[in-house]
């Protein structure tokens, strides 16, 4: 009785219905925003990655481990940012590894970003490390662009979408990374950035 019920298990296991079930569960839970129509794409991108290391037999617990959380925050005249993040190391995860790098970009008068990144490890067996830093574009760098030809406004435009590539990089899924580059550099107004994605 015990080898069947585990044949059935492991026939559920396999199927792509198991994996389409879990996908939606988890992300709707994990999800940070779905009503906006821009979305769409990255939402069923962000599904097909979670429904493919489902596929997979990934581990639930190795997918919470090899998450490392990246925020760049760009806030322009007048703009104000607030992100607090907190992330917690459970006493049963030994072995977890958990990275939190933080930082804001302030770019104009009255711009402001704050960021508060919060880690709790609750175990000793764990490698993890967090981070935030605020500051504006550098005035050297902007001044060596400067003095190649480009203009302010282009100068400023490659040095904010530099700040922004940084975390958007990191995306390891191609088509959902393609889809956030593309939303951001058309919200951004960058045409440096609209150039290098085509």
């Amino acid at each position: 009785a015990s080898d069947k019920r585990q044949q059935i298990v492991e026939s559920l296991l396999r199927s792509p219905d198991y994996a389409d079930y879990f996908a939606n569960k988890w992300t709707a839970l994990l999800k940070n925003r779905r009503d906006d129509a821009s979305d769409i794409k990255s939402n069923f991108a962000f599904h097909a990655w979670m429904r493919d290391s489902l596929l997979a037999n990934k581990p639930y617990d190795q997918l919470v481990r090899e998450r490392t959380q990246v925020l760049r925050a760009l806030a322009r005249e007048g703009g104000r940012i607030g992100f607090t993040s907190r992330v917690e190391v459970a006493a049963t995860a030994r072995g977890a590894s958990s990275q939190q790098s933080l930082r804001g970009l302030v770019d104009g008068d009255g711009a402001q970003v704050h960021l508060q990144p919060r880690l709790e490890i609750l175990t000793d067996d764990v490698r993890a490390s967090h981070g935030a830093t605020t500051g504006a574009l550098d005035p050297a760098t902007m001044f060596y662009l400067l003095s190649r030809g480009l203009d302010p406004q282009l100068a400023r435009s490659l040095l904010e979408w530099a700040f922004l590539e940084n975390a958007l990089s990191r995306i390891a899924d191609a088509t959902l990374r393609r889809h956030a580059e593309l939303v951001i550099a058309t919200r951004l107004g960058s045409p440096v950035a609209l150039e290098a994605l085509q």
